[in-house]
């Protein structure tokens, strides 16, 4: 609770956390108020596996030679900005579009923030630290589901609006973040 760094961190993945959860919570009250069955949210969800699956093998390497304090603030950018997209999407075809850009945010993220805490952690501390990561991901399953659906129910375009503000918003956190353990580092 003393590393400053560390809560900035945890507040971090549970503003992401928080984010990703409105792909269960909201995108599937999205396509049913776009008039689509249930079935294209399978189909959609089925594409976020499939970029997974062929890109992410791909991008990995490449995403490498990049430095964290680039990729986490861009990748999340690309997460706030695809679930934010969700509300202009109206066809099967522009849901899954979104769901692509918001895939290459989880991509991004996947691997260098689980790296940034282990470099953020004291080596006698890891364990606590990530502890503390998976703390803020338990504190998501209740906080996004509670939050996105009150949003989404008074007024859908201010969920969206919102996961683009969280988005920028994490984005420089994170930008700040991996500066700040630059400069201490």
């Amino acid at each position: 609770m003393r590393d400053r760094l560390l809560l900035a961190a945890v507040l971090l993945v549970l503003v992401y956390a928080t984010l990703y959860t409105q792909v269960y919570v909201a995108l599937p009250l999205a396509i049913r108020d776009a008039g689509l069955g249930t079935g294209v949210y399978g189909l959609v969800m089925a594409v976020n596996g499939v970029v997974i699956v062929l890109v992410q093998p791909l991008a990995l390497p490449l995403l490498a030679r990049f430095a964290s304090g680039l990729l986490l603030p861009v990748s999340m950018l690309f997460l706030g900005g695809g679930i934010a997209l969700t509300g202009l999407c109206h066809s099967s075809w522009t849901f899954g579009l979104s769901v692509v850009v918001r895939t290459i945010g989880e991509i991004g993220q996947s691997g260098a923030f689980q790296a940034l805490i282990a470099a953020l952690a004291p080596e006698a501390l890891r364990g606590r630290y990530v502890g503390a990561v998976g703390l803020a991901w338990g504190g998501s399953a209740v906080l996004g589901p509670f939050a996105g659906t009150r949003i989404y129910a008074a007024s859908p375009g201010a969920l969206w609006l919102s996961a683009l503000a969280l988005g920028v918003i994490a984005a420089v956190g994170q930008f700040a973040l991996t500066r700040r353990l630059a400069i201490e580092g």
